[in-house]
């Protein structure tokens, strides 16, 4: 029950990141991807990092993307 429990949060988190990343990212479809795949063989802990790491390159992207207008 408890691993259930545990299994929906992860799910419930990993959705919401996977949506924000989408938004923000569309240029990084790959890790979107490989994130999915790696949720889908319940390398939960695995595909919420890949989520991560394109969430904070795509502030960087637009970070860049705001010096090079300047």
């Amino acid at each position: 029950m408890i691993d259930h429990i545990f299994y929906s949060g992860l799910q419930a988190k990993w959705s919401m990141k996977q949506i924000k990343a989408e938004k923000k990212s569309k240029m990084n479809t790959k890790a979107i991807k490989e994130s999915s795949e790696e949720f889908k063989t319940n390398n939960w802990f695995s595909a919420l990092m890949a989520l991560d790491d394109t969430e904070i390159m795509a502030k960087e992207l637009e970070v860049a993307v705001k010096e090079s207008a300047e």
